[in-house]
């Protein structure tokens, strides 16, 4: 996207984890400037700031209390897992910083005419749904906004971390926008267990479809006019370890899962069991 206005694209991007301590390196959101020479060429990263010239920060939301939980955020102010998009939240003609994060709301940062519209609000402003909750889509969440509908508003896709596609109508209009909760696009990671990663595992032997810590983005893939879903994840593909027959393989494998699900981990098991693979690919949905 071209951030700055000047008729360059650039590269923005978010960051896995933050720091407590103020470093650039260790930033939320990052911004790569693009170089008007020299075809795809870009600056060296720099952090987006809000007006105070600090990266965004969740300190004014520390006492908000996480919908679906009982958590509140006591943990550090800096957003963690962040997917950032710049967009015009309020159809005011300047973009806004708008992030998901880590434990899966979605911040909005608002831009203003000071300083050429190129810093955001001090303030971190949770989007919420119609009924007055936090927007989600879940932990990690990946949001994505586009006017799905073509109604002349952002409406919302997403991923998240246990995978799936979910959606957000906006039945508000492009000044007052009002999202509705998410709806389940494309199912989740059918793996409930959480424990050592166990979400994440995916069988070689299966056929292969989108697992977890999914990532959206829409566009016409196939110039036939029509939007589509193109879907970035991550899985951890299982394979059977060497010398195993399928049928050892299955019972030993079955005997691994059973531990995890029990929250146990055998390490020797593991390793006379299975070999395992970290994988991500892109995925294409075509709207019919």
């Amino acid at each position: 996207m071209d951030l700055d206005g000047d008729g360059v694209l650039d590269v923005v991007s978010g960051a896995h984890a933050t720091s407590q301590k103020y470093d650039e390196k260790r930033t939320p959101v990052h911004w790569f400037r693009g170089k008007k020479e020299g075809g795809l060429s870009f600056d060296d990263s720099v952090p987006v700031v809000t007006l105070s010239g600090l990266p965004p920060s969740l300190s004014n939301l520390l006492d908000e209390k996480i919908e679906g939980s009982r958590r509140r955020l006591y943990r550090v102010s800096e957003p963690g897992v962040t997917k950032p998009s710049f967009v015009d939240l309020n159809g005011d003609g300047f973009l806004d910083l708008v992030y998901g994060e880590e434990l899966g709301m979605i911040i909005s940062h608002m831009g203003s005419a000071t300083e050429g519209g190129k810093h955001f609000s001090d303030e971190a402003k949770m989007l919420k749904d119609t009924e007055g909750r936090n927007l989600t889509a879940g932990v990690y969440g990946s949001p994505y906004f586009v006017d799905w509908d073509k109604d002349g508003d952002l409406d919302i896709v997403s991923g998240c971390k246990f995978g799936g596609v979910y959606f957000s109508e906006n039945v508000g209009d492009a000044k007052r926008p009002t999202w509705k909760a998410f709806v389940e696009w494309q199912p989740r990671t059918p793996e409930s267990s959480i424990y050592y990663g166990q979400y994440t595992m995916q069988d070689s032997r299966d056929e292969m479809k989108p697992w977890c810590y999914t990532t959206v983005c829409v566009a016409d893939y196939n110039n036939d006019g029509k939007l589509d879903l193109i879907v970035g994840d991550y899985s951890k593909l299982i394979m059977p370890a060497e010398g195993l027959t399928a049928e050892e393989f299955d019972t030993q494998y079955t005997k691994y899962r059973g531990l995890l699900a029990k929250s146990e981990y055998d390490a020797d098991l593991a390793k006379a069991t299975l070999v395992s693979e970290k994988m991500g690919f892109i995925w294409v949905y075509l709207q019919k």
